[in-house]
């Protein structure tokens, strides 16, 4: 045979080997069959487990919030029968359990019949138009029509009150003090109170009591309540602080090679009232401390300035006097010294005359007290002769921003 036949010789394969190659076959074929069957079981098991687990957490969230609710009824007949205590501690619970459960729980606070539960209110699925239009639209006569109980009850509701009581407990919740902030809280409380609260004697006497009995409407000014809401006004529920700042030069040392510098740091207090009362204060003290201070009118304190102020327009203008509040020992006065100083300190009188525009944001308006001047009139006691000096207000007399106190209005002294 030669060499070129040999090249292209075809190897014959027997029947044994064959067999084995598709033996060989058909074992990898089940075993993949065999991994398939236990992945698909290894994941029915997961999905078992997962299922498993979510009906645990259902189950749990569930009698989680059935003892939340549980405890959460607990507390409103403890409330019922007049155990505050016991009824804070029911709810306390009932809340670390389940935060939103009184949104959640439905209970009856009366006998209230399913029907009336079901049914919708007049204005509901009316447009926001619709509703300020029926709204405006409502007045005194009709209050009864639109203030009346959700449910039956045992105790007189307060829609039973005359329209001229009601009012009248307005007037109370306005006070002396002008408190129309919480005039407008209670306006969101019902129908009838929204019309009780634009009553227009309301906002009549509150406007007169800003400036004065010779305020009338006009055509900028519609109405009263637009009057009072759009025209710049003084804000009493609360105190205009201003903050200032400055450096001095300290004492320089032995050595003559460190001199100091010193941060000058203090606060000028101004707090108004409805009755042209005004006072003011320049202090030290942080406004946490002295905020509660200058609760009243009658606040005494060294070096503080009372006076009346009055507004014209947009400026509001002051005139107050400074109360020297030094008490001096009787037993001292006996002495020539003690006797000619305190003669000294009352030879002369000063008073402050102050002009501020009161400006603001629309989101806050009256909020800012802008300086415009600042005079200082001296009046000697012997000579009688009166001197006049322009204070410079543009370094050390910052703009004060209004902060509202809410126990200034807290209780209410004097109805309106």
């Amino acid at each position: 045979m030669s060499s070129g036949e040999r090249d292209f010789i075809i190897p014959v394969i027997d029947d044994d080997e064959r067999e084995e190659e598709y033996e060989e076959e058909v074992s990898v074929e089940q075993q993949l069959v065999e991994f398939r069957n236990r992945w698909k079981e290894e994941l029915n098991l997961d999905t078992m487990k997962e299922n498993e687990e979510q009906e645990k957490k259902k189950h749990e969230e569930s009698t989680k919030e059935q003892k939340a609710e549980k405890l959460f009824l607990e507390g409103v007949a403890a409330e019922r029968v007049g155990h505050l205590y016991d009824a804070i501690s029911f709810y306390s619970q009932a809340i670390k359990l389940v935060p939103d459960i009184e949104s959640k729980i439905q209970f009856q606070t009366g006998e209230c019949s399913s029907e009336d539960e079901n049914e919708e209110t007049d204005t509901i699925g009316e447009d926001v138009d619709n509703i300020i239009s029926t709204l405006n639209n409502m007045t005194i006569d009709n209050v009864k029509s639109h203030c009346e109980p959700e449910c039956e009850q045992k105790e007189t509701h307060i829609s039973s009150l005359p329209v001229e009581l009601l009012l009248y407990i307005f007037r109370w919740v306005v006070s002396d003090e002008l408190d129309l902030r919480s005039l407008e809280q209670l306006s969101c409380v019902c129908h009838g109170f929204y019309v009780c609260s634009r009553d227009p004697e309301l906002w009549r006497l509150s406007c007169q009591r800003v400036w004065g009995k010779t305020a009338w409407l006009t055509k900028e000014f519609p109405s009263w309540r637009d009057m009072f809401v759009r025209r710049p006004h003084l804000r009493f529920d609360g105190i205009y602080i201003s903050k200032i700042q400055y450096y001095r030069f300290g004492e320089a040392g032995l050595d003559h090679f460190y001199k100091p510098f010193h941060l000058v740091e203090y606060y000028r207090y101004l707090r108004v009232f409805p009755d042209g009362h005004v006072i003011m204060l320049t202090t030290a003290e942080e406004p946490s401390i002295m905020v509660m201070k200058l609760r009243s009118k009658t606040t005494s304190f060294e070096g503080i300035q009372v006076g009346k102020y009055k507004m014209i327009g947009d400026l509001m203008t002051c005139v107050m006097q400074r109360e020297n509040l030094k008490v001096y020992d009787n037993k001292m006065k006996r002495y020539r010294k003690c006797r000619s100083q305190d003669s000294n300190k009352n030879s002369y009188n000063q008073t402050f005359h102050m002009e501020f525009k009161v400006s603001g944001s629309i989101q806050r308006p009256n909020t800012r007290l802008e300086w415009r001047r600042y005079t200082v009139e001296t009046h000697q006691r012997r000579s009688g002769r009166n001197t006049f000096g322009e204070i410079d207000i543009n370094n050390t007399f910052p703009t004060m921003f209004f902060s509202r106190v809410k126990s200034y209005l807290a209780i209410s002294s004097n109805p309106l």
